[in-house]
């Protein structure tokens, strides 16, 4: 009894006295109030603690606050503040857990449930946007993509209701995003570019420590991958540039891993080796200090590509593998068939097309399984070339280009489209249909403004050169 008064006594002391130290150091009073028995005081510092060091990427140490105050909570009686504080360290608990386990953990999920059952139980508008969001991002990264639009279409429409400015900044960025993946661009671009124009820097940086990563860069290296897709590459380098400059310049780990990873994406698609090696190092070894299991592993196979591309393709294709494995043990199955395309377009480049084949034969039925067509224009163009390699008969190759270009126009995707056009034309003008070659690459070419000294736009002009 008298060491809880001594407890009681030192947290009243800091709290009234030294109020700056209390406030840069919560878990001081949450472990004090701990041991003086005082339970509802002692929650409402470990959750302040768990959300600082959320703030800091320190996400084993969040995860330890939440913790403690969750096993506090059930000590407290019955009441309808005890659940809706139950609620607050779910879903925090949750915005932890996406960044250090992964967004399809089992761990994360549970967090989600439990802050939705008791939801639920009391009817609470006001917590909906943190949960629809883990219940979003959960399904997404799983890659039950139709169960996450619905979700997302709900957490922007209640947001819409509400009029609020938190929830639309995060209800336009998961409805964009969710659009990328399904290979809607245009809807893609539209929501994230609401998602930058309704952000406020003064208002919304504290969402990062909520939603796992800052909104604003988030949705910054989404919509410069709907650009690259759409037909504007400089554009597309230059958001995707941005959200890693300024994620650097925020010392925000799990927001810049989110931006390293989609530069490495971008670079990949691009072509550009240099850039994916130097950007894959740097989210390996963030990713290996904070213990973001997710996003390492997509740095191994990252790695694993720039390694093949500089011609150590046994090597790479190992490592390529490694990666992959290591992302679906996280139970991601989002971008799954782009990881299984560069890994089959790898064996290809090592002569082994008949092998490379197979793997893209199980990202088109991924695609299919998922609804994931982001990617789909792109994997049926591979495919060809494959087939080319292999020495298959033109028909089928040409099949798969068609197809290709069909499916990048449903989705305005023009760089796909012209990636698609420059292997038709390249295999009709060696049967000799050279004239047919050239009108179908006229057109698409001409359709460019900028990218000019980019890989795809200048092999398409050197074909159009070769043709004229």
């Amino acid at each position: 009894s008298r060491r809880q008064q001594l407890h009681g006594r030192v947290a009243r002391t800091l709290e009234e006295e030294f109020s700056e130290a209390a406030e840069a150091q919560p878990e001081l009073l949450a472990r004090h109030y701990t041991e003086a028995g005082l339970s509802e005081e002692a929650v409402d510092y470990w959750y302040q603690a768990g959300r600082l060091a959320s703030e800091r990427s320190a996400l084993t140490e969040a995860i330890g606050h939440f913790g403690k105050a969750l096993e506090l909570v059930a000590t407290l009686p019955d009441s309808s503040v005890r659940v809706q504080r139950e609620i607050d360290l779910q879903i925090a608990l949750g915005g932890a857990l996406i960044s250090a386990k992964g967004h399809a953990a089992p761990e994360t999920g549970r967090a989600y449930a439990r802050a939705h059952e008791l939801c639920q139980q009391v009817g609470d508008p006001g917590r909906l946007f943190p949960l629809l969001f883990g219940r979003w991002v959960f399904h997404m990264v799983r890659a039950e993509h139709a169960a996450a639009q619905d979700i997302a279409a709900e957490l922007l429409r209640s947001a819409e209701q509400e009029g609020d400015p938190a929830g639309l900044v995060v209800g336009h960025r998961a409805v964009g995003i969710s659009s990328l993946w399904r290979g809607e661009l245009v809807e893609a671009r539209r929501h994230l570019e609401r998602t930058l124009a309704v952000y406020d820097p003064q208002r919304h940086r504290s969402l990062a420590s909520v939603y796992a990563y800052d909104p604003r860069l988030a949705g910054l290296a989404g919509l410069g991958f709907v650009l690259f897709q759409l037909g504007y590459p400089e554009q597309a380098v230059a958001h995707c540039g941005e959200a890693v400059t300024e994620a650097e310049r925020l010392s925000h780990a799990a927001s810049l891993a989110y931006t390293l990873y989609h530069a490495c994406m971008l670079d990949q698609v691009r072509g550009d080796v240099a850039l994916v090696q130097q950007q894959a190092a740097a989210l390996v070894a963030l990713a290996t200090e904070h213990g973001f299991a997710q996003w390492q592993a997509a740095g191994v196979a990252f790695e694993g590509w720039a390694i093949a591309k500089q011609g150590r393709a046994v090597e790479g294709i190992a490592r390529i593998r490694d990666g992959l494995d290591a992302v679906r043990a996280t139970g991601v199955a989002l971008f799954v068939p782009y990881f299984l395309a560069f890994l089959g377009t790898t064996y290809g480049v090592a002569g082994r097309a008949a092998e490379g084949l197979r793997f893209l034969a199980e990202a088109v039925d991924a695609v299919n399984a998922s609804g994931e067509h982001w990617f789909e224009p792109e994997l049926h163009r591979l495919k060809g070339e494959l087939l080319r390699l292999a020495g298959s008969d033109r028909g089928t190759t040409e099949a798969c280009f068609l197809r290709a270009m069909t499916i990048a126009r449903e989705q305005n995707a023009k760089l796909w489209e012209l990636r698609a056009a420059t292997s038709l034309a390249r295999l009709w003008a060696g049967q000799g249909k050279r004239a047919e070659a050239r009108n179908l690459l006229v057109p698409i070419y001409g359709w460019f403004t900028e990218g000019f000294d980019t890989v795809d736009l200048k092999d398409a002009k050197a074909l159009l050169d070769e043709l004229a």
